[in-house]
C-alpha cells in the first residue's frame, strides 16, 4: 500500500483528532489559569483513574472485536450482526462487575490515586464517566468494523467537545472536584450522542428485548464467535491492563513524594509532548489493524506496514519540531508562565513517545498476525522497564527521574518490536522507514 492511499483512508479520522488537539488545548489553557498545576495534577490522576476502570473492563474487547468483525466484510450479514451483538453485552456485563468493585474499594483506591482516603466521591465520578465510555468504545469498534469512518468521527468529535466543555464548567463552578463530575456527566452525554449517531449499526435496540439475554438457543449460535472473540481479546486485555497500570503507578507514587503541583507539571508537559502519539495511533490503528488481520500476502503486508510507520514518522515528527522550535513561546500561551520548569522535559518525551508508536505499529502487527507471545513479551517490557527504570531514577532525580525513565522505555520497546517484525513476523522494513526512523529520534534530541 502506498503512502498516499494510507494517508487518505486515515484522513477522516485525522478530523477528529484536530479537533481533539483544539478541545485539549483550550482545556488545560482554562484549568492552568483555574486551578494552577497542583489542580491539573488532581484531575489528570481521576482521568487516569477512569482510564484504568474502563481498559481493565474493556478486557480487549475492542481489540478482538474488531479482528473478529473485520473478518466479516459485510455489516449487513448476520454473522456481523451477531459479533456486534455478543460484543456489546460482554462490555456491559463487564463494566458493571468491574464498576460495584470500584465502588466496594473506593476508599483504598482514593488513598492511593489521590493521597487522601477522603476523596471517595472523585472515585464515584470515575466510576460514573467510565461505565457510558466503555460501551461508546464497542460502539466506535463496531463502526470502524463496518467501514463507517466518518460515523466514527462524527462520535469522537462530539466526545471531545462535550467532555472537555464539562470539565471546564464544573471546574469553574465548583473546583477540582466539580471539574471531575464534569467529566463525568461529559462522557455520559457523549457516550449518548455516539449511540444516536450510530443507532442503526449497534445492538442496542436488541439490548431491550429480555430474550436476547437469556435465549439458550442464541448461545449455541454465539459460541464460535465468543471463541475467535477471546482468543484475541484476552491477549489485548493483557496490553490494556499494563499499559495503565504501570504510569497510574508512578504517577501515584509521585504524586505522594512530591506533590500534586510536580505532577501538574509533568502532567502538562506530557500534554504537549505525548497527546499527539495516541492520536496518530488511533488514525493509524483504525485502518491498519483489520488490514493487517486480513491481509494474507507478505508483500503486501510488508507494504503496509512500511507505509504505517512512514505514515507516523511524517505526522508526529514535523508536530514536535515545531512544538520544541516554539515551545518557549507555546508554553506560557498554552499554560502560564509558572509552567516554564516543563521545557527542558519535552524533547526527551517526544523522542520516547515517537519510538514508542512505532513499537505499538509492531505490537498490532504482531496480534493482528497471532503471534501472541511476542504481543505478551512486549506488553511486560514495557511496563516492566518503566516501572524499574521510574522507582529507580524518581527517587534521585524526582519528575526529571520519570521523564527519562519515560524515554527509554519507549527506546527499549521500539527495539524489541522491529527486532520481533522483521526475526519473527517476517516483514520486510526497507532501509528509508528505519532511517527516517533514527534521523527523526536524532533531530528531537538535538532541539532539546
Amino acid at each position: 500500500m502506498s503512502l498516499a492511499r494510507f494517508a487518505r483512508v486515515s484522513g477522516t479520522v485525522s478530523v477528529s483528532n484536530v479537533v481533539s488537539v483544539g478541545a485539549n488545548m483550550l482545556k488545560n489553557k482554562a484549568l492552568a489559569l483555574l486551578v494552577g498545576s497542583a489542580g491539573i495534577g488532581l484531575l489528570s490522576q481521576a482521568s487516569y483513574l477512569q482510564n484504568l476502570l474502563m481498559t481493565v473492563s474493556n478486557l480487549g474487547l475492542n481489540q478482538g472485536l474488531l479482528r473478529v468483525l473485520s473478518r466479516r466484510k459485510e455489516p449487513s450479514s448476520e454473522d456481523f450482526r451477531l459479533a456486534a451483538d455478543l460484543g456489546t453485552r460482554v462490555m456491559v456485563w463487564s463494566c458493571a462487575g468491574f464498576g460495584l468493585l470500584a465502588l466496594a474499594l473506593a476508599r483504598p483506591v482514593s488513598r492511593f490515586a489521590f493521597d487522601s482516603p477522603e476523596r471517595t466521591a472523585w472515585v464515584f465520578a470515575a466510576v460514573l464517566a467510565f461505565l457510558p465510555w466503555s460501551v461508546g468504545m464497542v460502539v466506535e469498534t463496531v463502526l470502524v468494523g463496518a467501514g463507517e469512518i466518518p460515523r466514527f468521527t462524527a462520535g469522537r468529535i462530539s466526545t471531545y467537545l462535550l467532555t472537555a466543555g464539562a470539565i471546564v464548567i464544573g471546574t469553574w463552578w465548583r473546583g477540582i472536584g466539580g471539574g471531575i463530575w464534569g467529566g463525568a456527566v461529559g462522557c455520559v452525554l457523549a457516550t449518548g450522542v455516539a449511540w444516536s449517531i450510530s443507532f442503526y449499526r449497534t445492538s442496542l435496540p436488541r439490548l431491550c428485548r429480555r430474550s436476547v439475554w437469556w435465549d439458550r438457543d442464541r448461545w449455541a449460535e454465539e459460541r464460535p464467535v465468543f471463541a475467535e472473540l477471546a482468543g484475541v481479546s484476552s491477549v489485548a486485555s493483557v496490553d490494556g491492563l499494563l499499559c495503565m497500570v504501570g504510569p497510574f503507578v508512578l504517577r501515584s507514587v509521585a504524586l505522594h513524594a512530591v506533590g500534586a503541583g510536580a505532577l501538574g507539571l509533568y502532567q502538562a508537559a506530557q500534554v504537549m509532548a505525548v497527546t499527539l502519539g495516541p492520536i496518530v495511533s488511533n488514525s493509524i490503528w483504525g485502518h491498519y489493524f483489520p488490514a493487517a488481520s486480513a491481509e494474507s500476502d507478505p508483500r503486501k503486508l510488508s507494504d503496509l506496514t512500511n507505509a504505517a510507520v512512514r505514515f507516523a514518522t511524517l505526522t508526529l515528527v514535523p508536530a514536535y519540531l515545531c512544538i520544541l522550535l516554539l515551545k518557549g513561546w507555546l508554553v506560557p500561551v498554552l499554560f502560564s508562565k509558572s509552567f516554564i520548569p516543563i521545557l527542558p522535559w519535552l524533547s526527551w518525551l517526544m523522542a520516547g513517545e515517537f519510538l514508542s508508536q512505532v513499537a505499538a505499529i509492531m505490537m498490532s502487527l504482531s496480534l493482528a498476525r497471532d503471534h501472541h507471545r511476542i504481543f505478551l513479551a512486549a506488553c511486560f517490557m514495557r511496563t516492566g522497564g518503566l516501572l524499574l527504570i521510574g522507582w529507580l531514577a524518581l527517587g534521585s532525580y524526582g519528575m526529571e527521574g520519570l521523564v527519562m525513565a519515560q524515554a527509554f522505555s519507549g527506546a527499549l520497546l521500539c527495539a524489541f518490536g522491529l527486532w520481533a517484525a522483521v526475526k519473527k513476523v517476517g516483514v520486510e522494513l526497507n532501509s528509508g522507514s528505519l532511517a527516517a526512523v533514527g534521523l527523526a529520534v536524532a533531530l528531537l534530541l538535538a532541539l532539546g
